[in-house]
């Protein structure tokens, strides 16, 4: 039988022993069918990131997982009120994110995010980036041995799981993916990289083939010195630059959140920022606030240094 403990309170639930049973037999059970359910979307050296796509007409098909079965867990395990819970279930863009990782590495995330969340949600975000709702947050530990085979099969080799629920943002894509896009436009040289009906390839493939024409590691982060260096010089040498009002709304938002909250990200690089456009705008998101902290720590990421080296593009090198 897993225990349930939840990540969203500083004391376990007070629910009596017997309660605390089925409550930890319904966590196996929805967790087992979210990653049936899902689709993996991500990895890290923590953990793997999924979709799962409640909008399906058969994830409510499940035996023991009715809509009333998830109303129950959600509103018994985390005092959620009925409009949270309506985000989860009821939402006609019901797709999310499942988070899945080693032991300690959610709470930090999930407290990070739900903070910033909350600091930035009155924004204008026609001009302000937007950081993805959160929904809850737990840990299950002594795993049941199927579970445990499931996760090994994503490289989770563990008994104990942390586990993060949160919002999905349908058709955003990492900025990464869109300044590389924008190169795809404009070079002939990776017109390879389009497919028949004029979308793009997967961007595995595309950022594959578009860094090992700068000479550098796909590895690395977009912010790594080489890889932006030889970058800038292609943007500029090609005259692509990126959009202002994507440099301002994650430029502002920071600048927000460092002046008014005291929130640093100390790790914004491109793998956290993505792009969503709308009509002839572009939505903005910011995510993984795991490393967040009141005031810059020493050694990290600096917040600003993706956007001026992308603004950076724009100007001729001296």
């Amino acid at each position: 039988m897993e225990r349930y403990k939840d990540n969203n309170k500083d004391s376990e639930s007070q629910v009596g022993d017997e309660e605390k049973e089925r409550s930890a037999e319904m966590m196996k059970i929805i967790l087992d069918h979210l990653i049936q359910e899902a689709s993996e979307i991500g990895s890290g050296h923590n953990g793997v990131v999924f979709k799962v796509d409640m909008k399906k007409e058969d994830f409510y098909e499940h035996e023991h997982i009715t809509k009333d079965d998830w109303r129950g867990f959600l509103r018994k395990m985390f005092d959620m009120s009925e409009e949270k819970i309506g985000e989860i279930i009821e939402n006609p863009s019901a797709g999310k994110v499942l988070k899945v990782y080693m032991p300690g590495a959610a709470r930090g995330e999930f407290n990070g995010q739900t903070n910033v969340n909350k600091a930035t949600f009155d924004l204008d975000p026609e001009k302000y980036a937007k950081i993805p709702g959160t929904f809850f947050s737990f840990t299950m530990e002594n795993i049941s041995n199927e579970l445990k085979e499931k996760m090994i099969s994503y490289g989770i080799k563990s008994s104990i799981l942390d586990v993060f629920f949160m919002e999905y943002i349908d058709d955003a894509i990492e900025i990464r993916e869109h300044v590389y896009r924008k190169i795809i436009d404009k070079c002939d040289q990776f017109s390879d990289l389009k497919d028949k009906d004029g979308g793009y390839k997967d961007k595995k493939e595309i950022y594959e083939k578009i860094e090992n024409a700068l000479g550098c590691n796909s590895k690395q982060a977009m912010v790594s010195d080489k890889k932006m260096d030889l970058l800038i010089d292609f943007l500029r040498e090609n005259n692509i630059q990126i959009e202002e009002d994507i440099l301002n709304k994650i430029e502002l938002t920071m600048n927000y959140l460092h002046n008014e909250q005291n929130i640093f990200h100390n790790d914004l690089h491109d793998r956290n920022i993505l792009i969503k456009k709308v009509d002839d705008n572009f939505m903005v998101y910011i995510i993984d606030w795991a490393t967040a902290s009141r005031g810059p720590k020493r050694g990290n990421i600096d917040d600003d240094l993706l956007v001026y080296k992308l603004r950076s593009a724009k100007y001729k090198k001296h």
